[in-house]
């Protein structure tokens, strides 16, 4: 099946990630408006012009949430990851915790006030329905999950996007943020991480699939373990 292609949006440029706080104010372009009403003079005598002022204003562009929200969706995945993290006093995890955040809130400053709720609502929607296939309901009365699993299973999404998106997906932080875990996993639980991986391709389908019942990737075709 052929996945419809992706418009590209107002959020990034298609070329390489930058930082969203580069380009918030693009959400509101220059505009020139002439005041016809209002005439100003110029020169003297016979020389003398009385021509229509034009002043140049920001146009409100309105930009759709659900764009934004499918950019904010990985940093709020992985916040909400290392939240679940019992041990909330280690520093990295702090980092991890802050810098996610902060690109969420980069995302959010380019939503107008009365987009604000529903950006909200649909990012925690998204990220609650990503994890319900990750979460094993059957380990005792609260559920549970395994960290590695989850995580490899993000960062195959992360793949699986950046590689069929028509934009960037995501900033720069996001990315040197990402790497970093990536590697710091690799370095400490590096077999724990390959074991992990069949699971996590079997999840992901599932995982894509909460997330185009969220109205969010319907762009994304279906994960293909095959096609690596």
């Amino acid at each position: 099946m052929t996945a419809p292609v992706k418009k590209n949006l107002p959020l990034a440029p298609a070329s390489a990630p930058v930082p969203v706080q580069s380009f918030v104010s693009d959400a509101f372009p220059s505009v020139t408006t002439s005041l016809a009403a209002i005439r100003q003079q110029t020169g003297f005598g016979r020389q003398r012009r009385f021509a229509p002022v034009s002043v140049e204003a920001k146009r409100s562009h309105r930009i759709n949430e659900i764009d934004a929200v499918e950019k904010a969706f990985f940093p709020r995945f992985f916040w909400g990851v290392f939240s679940g993290f019992e041990d909330q006093d280690d520093p990295e995890n702090v980092a991890v915790l802050k810098a996610m955040r902060d690109d969420i809130n980069c995302y959010a400053a380019l939503m107008m006030p009365a987009q604000q709720f529903d950006y909200e609502r649909e990012l925690n929607n998204a990220a609650y329905a990503a994890m319900e296939p990750l979460i094993d309901l059957t380990i005792g009365e609260r559920g549970g999950w395994d960290g590695i699993e989850v995580l490899m299973t993000g960062f195959l999404l992360v793949i699986w996007v950046d590689r069929h998106a028509a934009q960037a997906m995501f900033t720069t932080d996001f990315e040197r943020v990402a790497q970093g875990i990536l590697m710091h996993l690799d370095q400490l639980y590096g077999r724990d991480c390959d074991d992990a991986m069949p699971a996590a391709r079997q999840k992901l389908p599932k995982v894509i699939a909460r997330l185009k019942a969220c109205g969010l990737f319907k762009w994304l075709p279906d994960y293909r373990s095959d096609d690596q």
